[in-house]
């Protein structure tokens, strides 16, 4: 290179003299033609490919931007790759890409100089950016996780590379270039360059996407896991979801998706014939949750990594605060590692079976949305639950409230009819019931109401709360359209978890009417399902452990007074709210399925004529009052009773139907002496739980189902004179397998040991068709069956320790232990085959 008076060639400096120098031979826009073709190819090529061979649907902007990619791998691959190969041949080259670098050169003649920077900065972008850029391509198309990694690898060695060469050539004063030429220097030299400048990406317009999803089926979580694939959001987490609706004016307006019921909502109440969301990518300090906690890994716990997502609670994200959520995420992981530091028995450790999730609950839908194999859902659910997302979803299967054969479009439409005939039933309350009942049910049902999981985010905060008055409304609404079994305590207990999974009021109504078609008789005044329940489960002890038996009839607590609550809630209380969700629907999932033949009924059969000994008003219908006062005068001594049974006349004179059991039980037991067969004392343990008027609790709780420390014979009770005698076999179903072993008064004070059973039930009659909670019970005993006899405890003092263990009971131990014992039971002779093998098959 030499200077040159009067030069030959277009390029500046003017004055350098360029050896061997041959004009092009191609046209300027035959040049770049040939360039901008080659480019339009090539994005024409890549857009049609990120729509076939992406893994998952990109949007329009993600699509353009693998376009661009794809023209920057080929251009630092074929043309800077070309420079680097022949930057010394190119002044005297007449291949096209050679003409196409002395056509870029007349705005920067560094190019056809060999300049050592320039040299240098493209071999580093031509062997390392083009390779890379083509690699962001393929990662987006196959969603590998290091995607963003790599393109913000290349956008960073594309601007630093870009910034160095803009600052080299201002420092020498542009002078490779005619300084303000509008071809030269301002589309060739910047335009061109400042190209790899531009990262627009958080001034893009809206991306949209387009998707089919059931209603019924997707809840929030789904829908999030669907929009974080869908628009790529795994790096930005915390994004907010709002959806078109219309607010209080009627004005369409983005309403926030918080929880499950907003987005029911959202699905009823959308402005358009389709439910247009918004994403709104939040900054990380926005985030409603510490992600944080989850480097405290479950795996290091218990060997499970699956646990961690079961406890978490889409409705307690939405209904607290984030300083609260926090505390709920260092109680949880807390409450595991005491767990862990607690277990004992020298069990070996073995994680749950991962739940259910809502990919592989798909795989039991066909492609219409018809459940297609309901036992298998069953079994499967049974070996490791449910994801707490899916729970609003499978527990309606669960609880028997779809007809079989019902399509995803047909369920919905279901659920909506059944939640408007809730209303109206709800609209009906003083159509149904007289002011004084009505007054008299829901002044009863909100004082349980307002003591009922208040230590739950769901039902914290204050008395009228949303949640509570939703859960007062479906309560009453229970008891107004079920004269026969009104309401009794306990309801709220079996109600709660089902409102707070669906977290809408009518879906929690029909799944409770569902739940309770098989509970009802729990709570009917006769007492005969809880007899029944109660005889059964002492002959599992028995059969089970005769020497933890007999310690308790030892003790003289063979009748399991103490197990009242259990089986009265299906252990509902012994678990923490969050493990007694999973113990409750492992449970439900062991009983074979039972769909009702049309649809769920909402309104139970007509009270019960009186008969004429009841008042002077024969005929008449009368509601029964269940744990309610008795009317009329003199019944003060009773006022108070809790788990009383009141039938009242017209006339005045009310009448406890269960304390006339409660004498006749307690005039037996006292005939009888210590040594008696349990299934004589159970005529109506409905009563059991005495009230303040017969015994005063040991454990003085707000709650009286929380206390099981008091029995009818307990030092502090008084019985009232008796007014009706009980039979002592008067509650035993006929031809029960148990009637053999109720023994007569006379031997009844004998002290030789019982005889062992002979057999237990089959499954269909044991526990009146829930035999697996007769062994989470049996699990639970056996489970301190050490600490009792080793500590020598009598009935008080075992009734307190077990009122001490509410809601701290360990599940994990528990349903391994029954899981085990059922297994055994199941797989024994000890019932009859026949019927084994078909209550078998569905579990």
């Amino acid at each position: 290179m030499t200077t040159n008076a009067n030069p030959l060639h277009p390029y500046w400096p003017r004055h350098i003299r360029l050896d061997n120098f041959v004009p092009n031979d191609r046209p300027t826009w035959h040049i770049l033609a040939g360039l901008f073709s080659a480019s339009g190819v090539l994005v024409v090529t890549t857009w049609l490919l990120s729509s076939r061979a992406a893994v998952v649907p990109l949007g329009t902007w993600r699509r353009l931007s693998l376009c661009w990619f794809a023209v920057c791998g080929f251009i630092h691959l074929v043309i800077e790759g070309w420079f680097c190969l022949y930057h010394e041949d190119l002044l005297g080259d007449q291949a096209f890409l050679s003409q196409l670098w002395k056509e870029y050169a007349k705005g920067d003649s560094r190019y056809i100089l060999s300049d050592n920077f320039t040299v240098c900065m493209e071999t580093i972008t031509s062997c390392l950016w083009g390779p890379l850029s083509l690699w962001v391509v393929i990662a987006f198309l196959r969603q590998q996780p290091l995607r963003f990694v790599l393109q913000l690898v290349v956008s960073l060695g594309q601007m630093y590379g870009d910034l160095l060469y803009f600052v080299t050539e201002y420092r020498d004063g542009f002078q490779h270039g005619e300084l303000g030429q509008p071809q030269y220097f301002w589309f060739y030299f910047v335009f061109m360059n400042a190209l790899w400048l531009v990262k627009c990406e958080s001034f893009l317009p809206p991306d949209f996407r387009s998707f089919a999803v059931d209603p019924q089926i997707t809840s929030l979580d789904v829908l999030q896991h669907i929009l974080i694939r869908a628009f790529d959001l795994n790096g930005k987490k915390n994004f907010g979801i709002s959806y078109l609706g219309r607010d209080r004016v009627g004005q369409e307006a983005y309403l926030s998706l918080l929880s499950d019921w907003d987005l029911s909502m959202a699905f009823a109440t959308a402005s358009k014939p389709y439910l247009q969301l918004r994403v709104d990518i939040r900054p990380s300090e926005d985030s409603p949750l510490l992600e944080d906690w989850d480097i405290i890994s479950p795996k290091d716990v218990i060997g499970s990594d699956v646990l961690l997502v079961e406890k978490r609670s889409s409705l307690t994200t939405a209904a607290l605060p984030f300083t609260q959520s926090i505390l709920s995420q260092v109680g949880r992981t807390l409450s595991k590692v005491q767990q862990v530091l607690s277990w004992s028995y020298g069990e070996d450790v073995k994680p749950f079976k991962p739940p259910l999730s809502d990919a592989e609950f798909h795989t039991y839908l066909n492609h219409e949305g018809q459940l297609s194999r309901p036992e298998e859902l069953r079994l499967r659910i049974y070996h490791g639950g449910v994801e707490p997302s899916l729970r609003k979803v499978v527990w309606r299967y669960l609880l028997n409230v779809y007809p079989d054969g019902l399509t995803g479009r047909e369920r919905m439409d279901y659920m909506k009819r059944k939640s408007r005939e809730y209303e109206q039933l709800k609209s009906e309350w003083a159509q149904r019931a007289s002011p004084e009942d009505l007054e008299f049910i829901r002044s009863t049902v909100l004082k349980d109401v307002l003591r009922t999981d208040r230590a739950h985010p769901y039902y914290a905060g204050p008395e009228d709360g949303p949640h509570l008055r939703a859960l007062h409304d479906l309560l009453t609404t229970y008891a107004v359209t079920h004269p026969q079994v009104s309401y009794c305590q306990g309801m709220s207990d079996l109600a709660s978890p089902i409102l707070a999974v669906m977290d809408h009021e009518g879906h929690a109504f029909v799944c409770f009417c569902g739940i309770m078609k098989r509970l009802a008789a729990n709570f009917h005044p006769d007492g005969r399902a809880m007899a029944t329940k109660f005889a059964h489960l002492k002959l599992l002890l028995r059969h089970a452990d005769p020497d933890f038996y007999q310690y308790l009839q030892d003790a003289g607590a063979d009748d399991l007074f103490f197990c009242y609550r259990w089986l009265l809630l299906e252990l509902k209380r012994e678990f923490a709210f969050d493990d007694a969700l999973r113990m409750l629907e492992v449970t439900w999932s062991s009983l074979p399925p039972d769909p009702p033949e049309h649809e769920v009924e909402l309104v139970g059969p007509p009270s019960q004529v009186a008969d004429a000994g009841f008042s002077g008003h024969r005929g008449r219908p009368v509601r029964q009052r269940h744990m309610l006062r008795p009317a009329g005068e003199g019944s003060s001594a009773f006022e108070d009773a809790d788990l009383a049974t009141a039938s009242q006349g017209p006339g005045g004179g009310g009448r406890l139907l269960r304390q006339a059991s409660l004498d006749g039980l307690q005039q037996l037991r006292e005939n009888m002496g210590p040594r008696r067969d349990a299934l004589i004392q159970l005529s109506h343990p409905a009563a059991l739980i005495s009230s303040k008027s017969l015994s005063e609790p040991l454990l003085n709780s707000p709650d009286p189902l929380l206390s099981s420390s008091s029995r009818p014979d307990s030092p502090s009770s008084s019985s009232p004179p008796s007014t009706q005698e009980a039979s002592p076999t008067g509650d035993m179903a006929v031809g029960s397998p148990l009637m053999q072993e109720v023994g007569s008064p006379q031997d009844s004070g004998k002290s030789l040991p019982p005889p062992l059973p002979t057999g237990l039930p089959p499954p269909q009659e044991f526990g009146r068709g829930n035999p697996f909670m007769l062994f989470l019970c049996l699990a639970i005993l056996l489970e301190h069956r050490d600490h009792i006899m080793r500590n020598g405890l009598d009935y008080n003092e075992l009734a307190m320790h077990f009122d001490r263990l509410v809601r701290k009971h360990h599940l994990g131990r528990v349903l391994r232990r029954a899981k085990a014992l059922f297994a055994d039971y199941l797989q024994s002779e000890v019932w009859d085959s026949e019927e084994g093998a078909e209550a078998t098959a569905p579990s």
